[in-house]
């Protein structure tokens, strides 16, 4: 059997409710709905974090934000921080990124055999997407950080999602040669602007509201609870009407219309792959950075994400004909920095210890045990928890000092939509107490100190980071101490100064 192909497809903000095949009654998702009845949804799969860059981030290094540092958008080039497309491509797989990669500048460049970003700016310091635009229309393209929605003039065929990025696709499979692929196909949509093509608009002209869009948010956190009222008392509309009811439908109009504008994309690049005969050696994933409130509890966008499970929790598909099973549904608990580890795993490459993930080969096929008993979603001051029934926000009370809110604790089984918030309930005391002390265990032994006496450290990779590595010498390590390492020692009673 040849080394198979890797289809990596990311969303931006992709609320886990909003895809058919996850029981959504209105949203149209025919062509990822057919992915997951080829292969194996997951239902309870968690982002480590609930922004673009740390969550792509943690995606990519297999590590937690507080290991791999980032908690915000950008920021300076991790230069020793190896990724998932570094080890691929010294293995010998043609790499690639295409559309909303939204990393550090420069960190997966590298190792990636094709990158073409949207919005990063060409040699000619024009973003490639805008220059193909050019000539094909005279509107400009547009990228209005606002919750508001409406039809997009462009249309499907010049959209970057639906025009662009397939076009870069194709051109990114001729240029591979016969070599196997690793493709990361990362989509804007269905990120705001809410703007999609006027097809996929018309689709929903009257979308219905989630359960809880009009509660009371008085026992959330404060950022929550400020949001919902600045939105409610100040909408931020941009088009007429401009009162709150309204701005919320065109909102939730335009996000639904994006996610079939998604769909859209996702069947454009599963046909090439059928068209070149590809599918049936082509490992295909499905997942998103971040969900969107998508109008439950009458929030708008994302923020401020973190306690919500709308924001924390994402779809994620899995589907390799003949190798992995189709139809499958799994309920265990995952989280996005296994997608790494369990690449690896599928295509026979090694394990490094820089993973905080796990390997789910043992879930994807046979339906194996759990690999956690617990996921984490994480900010610098906010740590949250999920497991098969709660799920926790604890942030420290010195954070919000005189606020009635100290945390947030939900049922993940019996109220699935979050609308009664059990933080500082007497009958819950033991489940939040048991839970902390978890949060605790996870953020002591699951971080990657420099040095730890008395481990030896990592080499220096000063020297080898220079230079690139031929494709039988094994990847580099981040040059931390790993979890892992530290567990040995405390096994083997040297644990002086652990």
């Amino acid at each position: 059997m040849p080394r198979p192909n890797i289809l990596f497809l990311m969303s931006d903000q992709h609320n886990a409710k909003c895809l058919g095949s996850y029981g959504h009654p209105v949203v149209h998702t025919p062509h990822l709905d057919r992915l997951a009845a080829a292969g194996v949804r997951f239902t309870s799969a968690f982002v480590q974090n609930p922004i673009c860059t740390p969550s792509r981030m943690c995606y990519l290094t297999g590590q937690y934000a507080h290991n791999h540092g980032y908690y915000g958008l950008s920021g300076p080039c991790p230069h020793q921080l190896p990724s998932l497309f570094q080890q691929f491509h010294n293995a010998g797989w043609f790499t690639g990124a295409i559309g909303k990669v939204h990393l550090p500048d420069g960190w997966i460049d590298p190792h990636c055999d094709f990158l073409t970003e949207w919005s990063r700016p060409s040699r000619a310091g024009v973003p490639p997407y805008d220059i193909w635009l050019r000539g094909r229309s005279d509107f400009p393209p547009h990228n209005e950080q606002h919750p508001d929605g409406r039809p997009d003039p462009l249309g499907k065929e010049l959209d970057f999602d639906t025009g662009w990025a397939p076009v870069m696709t194709d051109e990114f499979l001729r240029r591979r040669g016969d070599r196997p692929f690793l493709l990361w196909y990362t989509m804007g949509k269905p990120h705001q602007e809410y703007s999609p093509a006027q097809e996929f608009w018309d689709l929903y002209p009257d979308p219905p509201m989630p359960p809880s869009a009009d509660d009371d948010p008085s026992d959330r956190l404060r950022p929550f609870r400020r949001a919902v009222q600045g939105q409610r008392e100040h909408p931020p509309a941009r088009y007429e009407p401009a009162d709150y009811a309204s701005l919320r439908r065109r909102k939730l109009r335009g996000y639904y219309g994006n996610i079939t504008q998604v769909d859209d994309a996702v069947g454009q690049v599963l046909a090439m792959l059928d068209r070149r005969g590809l599918r049936e050696n082509t490992l295909v994933v499905y997942s998103s950075d971040h969900g969107d409130f998508a109008c439950e509890h009458g929030l708008l966008e994302k923020a401020p994400g973190i306690a919500s499970d709308a924001i924390g929790r994402v779809p994620l598909i899995w589907s390799w004909p003949g190798r992995l099973p189709a139809g499958a549904v799994r309920e265990q608990l995952v989280e996005s920095l296994d997608l790494w580890p369990t690449l690896a795993a599928l295509c026979g490459l090694p394990s490094l210890s820089m993973w905080d993930g796990h390997d789910l080969t043992g879930i994807l096929r046979d339906d194996g045990p759990e690999v956690r008993d617990a996921a984490f979603t994480e900010n610098p001051w906010t740590k949250v928890i999920a497991t098969r029934r709660y799920r926790m926000a604890w942030v420290p009370q010195s954070m919000y000092p005189g606020d009635p809110v100290h945390g947030e604790l939900y049922d993940r089984l019996d109220d699935p939509w979050e609308r009664r918030n059990l933080y500082g309930q007497a009958p819950y005391e033991p489940v939040v107490r048991e839970l902390t002390e978890r949060l605790t265990d996870w953020l002591v032994t699951s971080q990657h100190p420099v040095t730890a006496w008395p481990i030896p450290p990592h080499p220096s990779m000063d020297e080898r980071w220079a230079q690139e590595l031929p494709g039988d010498q094994p990847l580099p390590e981040d040059g931390r101490t790993a979890a892992a390492q530290v567990r040995r020692a405390v096994d083997a009673a040297r644990d002086n100064y652990l």
